[in-house]
């Protein structure tokens, strides 16, 4: 399938503000289990966080579509962190993730 618009990939320091401002654009994501936000937050809080290749993704929509713990974590933890985040990725691409067996 083409694509307009390309995807980017950036890494930023999200603050607990800026987490919180993204989590509103979460429109249709899984439950968020509070034992992963406790234990990222928990890490996060004790600076053993570390950025990974995992980033933040918003659709072309500008939805929000994965790293809504990681973001919850942050806004719980009060301590911003540095993240890979992902924009204008085509819907088509969370079907090949996010499909089920």
């Amino acid at each position: 399938m083409k694509h307009d618009t390309a995807m980017t990939f950036t890494i930023e320091f999200i603050t607990p503000e800026l987490a919180t401002l993204w989590l509103q654009l979460n429109e249709q994501n899984r439950r968020p289990r509070a034992s992963k936000i406790a234990a990222f937050s928990s890490d996060m809080s004790c600076g053993l966080w570390r950025i990974t290749h995992q980033p933040i993704a918003f659709d072309t929509n500008g939805k929000l579509k994965d790293g809504q713990h990681r973001l919850m974590a942050i806004a719980q933890s009060g301590k911003g962190q540095t993240l890979v985040v992902a924009r204008n990725v085509p819907l088509d691409c969370f079907d090949a993730i996010d499909r089920k067996s």
